[in-house]
């Protein structure tokens, strides 16, 4: 799986070139890449190692975070957070809380124009707080 997970950080880079995804930043680093330089930077991406220490949220409410995750998230990103990279749904285990928090509010408030439409079906109604505890959960799934 590890070509899947570079073909999807090539995936994201583009998007944030073309504007798919919302980042000024990362939109700004990636507007003057090139194919190859893309394809390079997903390689390097790919080749690091993952840190145990990825950043969590304030751990509250993680009973009911568990509760929701697996009746609106496991089918699709699995039970450990594991992704499933044939149907192109990403690891969540081992990412930082802040990115998920972020990229779910993008999605629930239609700022990821690239959001799969299974996954803005899933947040469309949580709260902030919602988004808020299956992310600090989501993030404190081990890595498979």
């Amino acid at each position: 799986f590890a070509w899947d997970a570079e073909l999807r950080r090539e995936a994201a880079l583009r998007g944030y070139q073309s504007g798919e995804r919302s980042h000024a930043t990362m939109h700004a680093h990636a507007a003057s890449l090139s194919d190859q330089e893309i394809a390079d930077i997903a390689a390097y991406l790919q080749a690091q190692p993952v840190t145990s220490n990825n950043g969590q949220g304030p751990g509250k409410d993680l009973d009911r975070a568990e509760k929701l995750y697996e009746r609106d998230c496991a089918d699709c990103h699995g039970m450990r957070g594991e992704g499933d990279a044939a149907d192109f749904y990403p690891r969540l285990s081992g990412q930082h809380y802040r990115y998920l928090r972020r990229e779910a509010l993008l999605i629930r408030d239609g700022g990821r124009r690239n959001a799969n439409p299974d996954m803005v079906k899933a947040v469309k109604n949580y709260s902030d707080r919602d988004l808020e505890i299956v992310s600090d959960y989501a993030s404190r799934l081990s890595l498979p």
